[in-house]
């Protein structure tokens, strides 16, 4: 299997850092024309990118009326996309506020709003022909997995919405699939602090939970994410596909 991006032009949300910059710089490497995003202007990891095949649009997706101007800009100054991935979501949440409104309305602001906002207007603004989208989820969203009630709830809300708006897209011929991650570790991710203020609790869950006994890696779900993108998996949509080491259960 030989999966090229050659000229194709892909979104990639929440992309300056952590899976989302990983699947960046990979669909680069696969040829593509890629448009980095983020809220600010922290281009770190870019720098060492070819300059002549990635642009950086500075925008909050978490945001509908910037997600839409987002489009907007890309349409005007590079054409229609072929592809998108959403990757925005956040999991730190509100303290002492288990369940609240709060808590839930946050979440769903980091966590769901920032898909929807962009795959709600994507028919405008994608080619018809061979679209895809992938969302990033999180097996939260499967099980209970002890996180924050809000941001469970979020992603499960993700799965669902991604499953209910497939038949919606493929009228404008658009596949739209997602990927719902394990414990994925990288520089900057919640996994690193865990590590380093508890190495043993921290391996002592992965023997117990985790069939492969490790982390996961960015390159592992970029290389998923692309698999999704591509006509690889053109007899898929409406689906979310759970890549965590054989963590979760009965699913």
């Amino acid at each position: 299997m030989n999966i090229k991006f050659k000229n194709k032009l892909i979104l990639v949300t929440g992309s300056t850092q952590g899976i989302g910059f990983c699947i960046g710089k990979n669909l680069l490497d696969l040829g593509a024309n890629v448009i980095f995003n983020s809220r600010s202007k922290n281009l770190k990891q870019l720098k060492n990118l070819k300059k002549n095949s990635f642009q950086h649009l500075k925008a909050d997706v978490s945001n509908y009326s910037d997600s839409k101007i987002l489009l907007k800009k890309i349409k005007k100054n590079f054409g229609l996309l072929d592809h998108i991935v959403c990757n925005v979501g956040d999991g730190s949440s509100l303290n002492n506020t288990k369940g609240s409104f709060e808590q839930i309305s946050l979440m769903m602001k980091k966590n769901l709003f920032p898909a929807t906002n962009i795959i709600a207007n994507s028919p405008d603004f994608m080619a018809k022909k061979n679209g895809s989208i992938v969302c990033i989820s999180s097996i939260c969203g499967f099980e209970n997995l002890g996180a924050p009630p809000g941001y469970q709830v979020a992603k499960a809300a993700l799965n669902m919405y991604v499953s209910s708006i497939a038949k919606y897209l493929y009228d404008y011929k658009i596949r739209i699939n997602a990927v719902a991650p394990g414990n994925i570790i990288f520089e900057g991710s919640v996994w690193e602090d865990k590590i380093k203020n508890n190495e043993d609790e921290v391996m002592n869950m992965l023997k117990k939970e985790v069939i492969l006994n490790r982390f996961g890696t960015p390159e592992e779900i970029s290389n998923f994410v692309a698999f999704l993108l591509s006509s690889f998996s053109s007899f898929s949509t409406g689906k979310t596909f759970i890549v965590d080491g054989g963590q979760t259960k009965g699913i």
